[in-house]
């Protein structure tokens, strides 16, 4: 079987990441010392990243975010004096969420709730 049958059957599946990975892999001669099972397990890892991102960008777009490219790493500490740097980047990690604890984010009017929430 050579890739001009291989490529098209990965397309019908909707297998892009496993397409991609493929190309990659017969373009380069580093592969051709590995065995099949690392190669098709690089193969499912991409096709699994390509998945991934795909939910992921599908999920920020439902959420409706009013402010959805503002990221932890964006914010201005000096905007806000009573905003901690080491609480922000623990709430970051999600824990809290893993943990199934909620997170309330109280304050008046114009402080950066709401972009501290997206």
């Amino acid at each position: 079987m050579n890739s001009q049958s291989i490529l098209p059957k990965c397309e019908t599946l909707k297998l892009v990441g496993i397409a991609q990975a493929y190309e990659h892999q017969e373009n380069s001669k580093e592969y051709d010392k590995l065995g099949f099972n690392e190669r098709l397990t690089e193969l499912l890892d991409a096709q699994i990243n390509i998945n991934q991102g795909k939910r992921i960008r599908t999920l920020q777009r439902k959420a409706k975010l009013r402010y959805p490219k503002i990221y932890a790493s964006d914010l201005d500490y000096s905007l806000y004096p009573q905003l901690k740097q080491s609480q922000i980047t623990q709430l970051a990690t999600c824990d809290w969420i893993n943990k199934h604890h909620h997170l309330l984010i109280v304050g008046p009017t114009g402080m950066g709730k709401t972009t501290l929430a997206c």
